[in-house]
């Protein structure tokens, strides 16, 4: 199996933080599965850390040589992505329009390259319609 982590999911990994679950942990580190990232997440732990909510621990390359270590692979953006995520609905949840680009693209690639999104976000449960597989923690 192929596993996408999503941003959160990628930042607990980072930080040893026990919100993934141990389970997971093993697996990335002992390679029981294959687990990527995206150049998304990667964009979106430097916004985050540029605006100081989370701690700026792993920058830039050291950022991607910390993934690289765990032998976690980076997905990049692609125009096939990019078409998935023109196609996926914008959706109203919880009475709000799910418009965060970097949900939707994290969504929209694994979709598209039909791996199992790994991530503790409440709202991606409803892109199950729509062909996400999705494994919340």
């Amino acid at each position: 199996m192929r596993f996408l982590l999503d941003t959160e999911a990628v930042i607990w990994l980072l930080q040893n933080n026990d919100r993934l679950p141990e389970y997971l942990r093993e697996d990335i580190m002992y390679s029981q599965e294959q687990f990527y990232t995206t150049t998304i997440t990667l964009l979106e732990i430097t916004q985050l850390q540029q605006g100081g909510k989370i701690a700026p621990s792993l920058m830039g390359k050291s950022l991607v040589e910390a993934l690289h270590n765990l032998l976690v692979r980076i997905e990049p953006l692609s125009f096939d992505i990019l078409d998935t995520l023109s196609g996926l609905p914008v959706l109203s949840i919880g009475g709000k329009t799910h418009l965060d680009p970097f949900d939707r693209a994290i969504i929209a690639t694994a979709i598209s390259r039909a791996m199992t999104l790994v991530s503790s976000d409440k709202k991606f449960p409803f892109y199950t319609p729509y062909n996400l597989d999705l494994l919340s923690i």
